[in-house]
């Protein structure tokens, strides 16, 4: 957790020292659509009821995009997917986090260029398990088990705008709760799947 407070601390304060030298891209009021893509620093964690507990760090792949209303208000919606996160658990070949979110964004607006941000709103998340043949106590169904749910998640960072109709982005994501088999099947490990997921997250957008 240090390491993601200490990252995106770093990163806001590189991007207010950048404010000054964008001044000259000063845009318009801000309204209108928005597109890009991003990507994050992910620390994911899996705790399997009392059998089993994950937790590893890897890299994330994801767009967004939304509306600007005024120059501090926004819809956003995002969507991301993690690299394989898996340890050296046995029989677990893959492990990923996937999330799909859509959040009203305030900013607070340092000056024409700058801008702090908070949004906070619904997350689908999914995470995934594939493993190989697993004999035992019995044989897995499919060789892949989901759990997915839709919970509250948070995020606050950084922005600032670049000429040319472009802008940037600097985040922390949070999302944390239970997540139910997505499939109801009897051969899943756990029923339900308690997971933290945490990004640092680097984008870059187009506004129209």
């Amino acid at each position: 957790m240090k390491i993601f407070a200490k990252a995106a601390t770093a990163m806001i304060a590189t991007a207010a020292c950048l404010q000054a030298p964008l001044s000259l891209a000063a845009s318009d009021d801000g309204r209108g659509w928005y597109v890009g893509g991003e990507l994050s620093y992910v620390d994911g964690e899996a705790e399997l009821g009392n059998l089993y507990k994950l937790g590893e760090e890897g890299v994330g792949f994801g767009a967004y995009g939304g509306y600007n209303f005024t120059n501090w208000f926004a819809l956003e919606g995002n969507i991301f997917r993690s690299t394989d996160l898996s340890d050296e658990r046995e029989n677990l070949y893959r492990a990923e986090f996937s999330g799909l979110s859509v959040m009203p964004k305030f900013t607070v607006n340092m000056g024409s260029v700058f801008g702090l941000y908070a949004k906070a709103g619904p997350t689908f998340v999914v995470y995934t398990e594939e493993y190989d043949d697993y004999r035992g106590r019995g044989r897995y169904r499919d060789d892949e088990s989901d759990w997915s749910e839709i919970l509250l998640g948070v995020g606050v960072g950084a922005q600032f705008n670049l000429p040319n109709n472009l802008g940037l982005h600097i985040g922390y994501d949070y999302v944390s709760g239970k997540l139910d088999e997505t499939w109801d099947s009897r051969d899943a490990v756990s029923r339900r799947v308690d997971v933290t997921l945490r990004r640092v997250s680097f984008g870059v957008h187009y506004q129209f």
